[in-house]
């Protein structure tokens, strides 16, 4: 029945999976999409303890049908993580500011036309907000203070000859990001371009995460790293064999809003090796302690229930949260 009606914005609606987020140390948020048999869709949000891993509350929110499968792109449906326990909530192209006790504090509703497509990120440790809007003519960036939802500063999206408009950035509180087929790229609010990594881990098909104003990581089948925003790779760690990057797929990049722990997942085709971590074709996530990259990471494998599962880590990085598609697991880090 799906596939002799199927379509373009059929498929980018679809969004099948189940995310989990830290809202603080103590609270964890996990929440899915669903629709009723007349097309309503709502997103419901479970809000859970992370001490005694019980049900803390349950809420509900009608939304609108994604109109494309990034996040980077379209965030209808999602909730986002601020800071202090506060939360953002983006549906039906508005955006609602919560309190730690659900109170709301404020909103924002944005246009949503046939070509309108929204998109935020959290900067700034969630004291800011990155707002990318793109229409049939043009894209903007807007970064936003996360407590008024008034925009502190806007710009046309970034463009070059080997670079679209409409192509995806991860932005920073100062600048946005993005990794080409030749480096790592930086383009600041005054629109300077910058390369601050051209290593052959910076280049190509790959996933980019911030993790503070001065540093990105970076995850590509040969690796991952850490970049600096003036000294350029800092940290990495790389497949052993010149073969081995056909054999190995890397997440990426997560961090704690604070910056002392990052984490990733690695699967590979045939059993193979990752800073002395065997890694197979089942996913194996690989956290880092920022203070201590040169110890031997700590690896949790991962037995999907099905097809879906995700992971965060704690605002400071004391705790892990894993949904294996049937439970969460709560692990503590210290």
């Amino acid at each position: 029945k799906f596939l002799s009606n199927v379509s373009t914005g059929k498929l980018e609606a679809l969004d099948e999976n189940t995310r989990i987020e830290f809202l603080s140390e103590d609270i964890v948020a996990l929440d899915h999409t669903k629709q009723d048999e007349h097309g309503r869709r709502t997103m419901e949000v479970f809000f859970v303890r992370t001490k005694d891993g019980s049900l803390f509350s349950t809420k509900t929110f009608a939304v609108a049908p994604r109109r494309a499968r990034d996040d980077r792109r379209d965030s209808e449906a999602r909730i986002l993580p601020l800071y202090d326990g506060r939360f953002l909530v983006f549906a039906n192209s508005t955006m609602t500011i919560y309190d730690s006790n659900f109170n709301l504090e404020k909103e924002r509703v944005l246009q949503r036309g046939a070509g309108d497509l929204w998109s935020v990120q959290g900067v700034a440790q969630g004291h800011e907000l990155f707002l990318r809007h793109e229409s049939n003519s043009e894209v903007t960036y807007s970064w936003l203070n996360s407590d008024s939802l008034a925009t502190n500063h806007e710009q046309p999206g970034y463009q070059n000859r080997d670079f679209s408009a409409k192509a995806l950035v991860n932005a920073s509180e100062k600048a946005v990001f993005t990794l080409t087929g030749s480096s790592l790229r930086m383009i600041t609010q005054n629109r300077e371009v910058k390369t601050i990594c051209d290593d052959q881990l910076c280049r190509g098909d790959g996933a980019i995460t911030v993790l503070s104003s001065s540093y990105v990581g970076v995850s590509t089948r040969a690796g991952i790293g850490i970049v600096n925003t003036e000294a350029g790779l800092v940290w990495s760690k790389r497949v052993e064999s010149p073969n081995d990057p056909k054999v190995f797929e890397f997440g990426e990049i997560r961090a704690s809003a604070s910056g002392t722990r990052f984490a990733t997942w690695a699967i590979a085709a045939k059993n193979g090796t990752f800073d002395g971590v065997k890694i197979k074709n089942s996913p194996i996530l690989i956290v880092y302690d920022k203070g201590n990259v040169q110890d031997r990471p700590l690896n949790i494998s991962i037995r999907p229930a099905s097809g879906n599962w995700d992971y965060a880590l704690s605002p400071k990085g004391t705790k892990l949260a894993i949904f294996d598609g049937a439970m969460i697991r709560i692990y503590s880090l210290d």
